[in-house]
């Protein structure tokens, strides 16, 4: 169920890319009420995705930075998980008291 999901993501993904960069491009709407203080057809862009985007990028470098710690820590979270062991002795404490 996963391969068929991943491809038709996938696919989606690609044609989002097809129509927006290789697509042809849309005509500007026009300003009817050039009288207003809304700013039409600008190339400014918000601070908020400037924000989002260096905040990707940082949390990315920083898996890449830290893969090695991250690795290990998986490694003992998933360890872990398999043996229960230790778990139940915190939880339930070493026996009847």
């Amino acid at each position: 169920m996963v391969v068929p999901a991943s491809l038709l993501t996938l696919y989606a993904l690609v044609r989002v890319w097809v129509q927006v960069f290789w697509g042809e491009p849309r005509a500007p709407h026009p300003d009817t009420d050039p009288d207003d203080e809304v700013l039409v057809g600008t190339a400014r862009r918000s601070v908020p995705m400037y924000a989002a985007t260096a905040a990707l990028v940082a949390v990315s470098l920083a898996i890449a930075v830290f893969a090695g710690p991250l690795s290990a820590l998986t490694g003992r979270a998933g360890a872990d998980l398999i043996d229960g062991g230790p778990y139940r002795t915190a939880v339930l404490g070493t026996g009847p008291g």
